[in-house]
């Protein structure tokens, strides 16, 4: 798993979009795995194994009306198919598996993503985007305070090239 870190307007929301490819490159290249990304094609990135978690859970990361079970195999629904049709076993028992590994709190995986706290909605999207990728462009809102996303000197971080290699489920 690749992490971004950074002050709010170092540039990390741009590099994971731009990584995923939801937004123009300025430069560099991403690979994976030795292999390049195509620019601006997230469905080139989630066949590489690439996935993406939203800065913004609620809006962008989950279907907040559909059941816990259903937005944890969004991202696997490809793998989870048989003859055109998602085999519900299989979904259930890759959720509960996510939400044992993550600790997630709710009553039943039936229960839609507004039932959940903050904190459980963003481990139901991270348990959504680890199911399937090798890789994972995830940023997240860091404390203004802290020096932990300090990108140092050189070329700026939209600017830099990207690489990761694929990690073994």
């Amino acid at each position: 798993m690749v992490a971004l870190a950074g002050l709010v307007g170092a540039g990390r929301s741009e590099v994971a979009r731009a990584v995923f490819g939801i937004d123009r490159r300025d430069g560099g290249t991403v690979t994976v795995d030795g292999r390049p990304l195509p620019a601006g094609k997230p469905a080139a990135a989630i066949a590489a194994g690439v996935g993406f978690v939203p800065e913004d859970r609620r809006e962008q990361g989950l279907v907040m009306d559909l059941a816990l079970d259903h937005n944890a195999a969004l991202a696997s629904l490809r793998r989870l198919r048989r003859f055109g049709l998602i085999r519900r076993s299989a979904e259930r028992a890759l959720a509960r598996d996510w939400a044992g590994r993550l600790q997630l709190k709710y009553g039943d995986l039936g229960d839609p993503a507004t039932t959940l706290s903050g904190g459980n909605q963003q481990k139901l999207v991270l348990a959504k985007v680890a199911v399937a990728p090798a890789v994972a462009a995830h940023h997240r809102r860091t404390h203004p305070g802290h020096r932990r996303g300090h990108q140092g000197r050189g070329a700026p971080a939209h600017r830099r090239n990207w690489s990761a290699r694929a990690s073994p489920s």
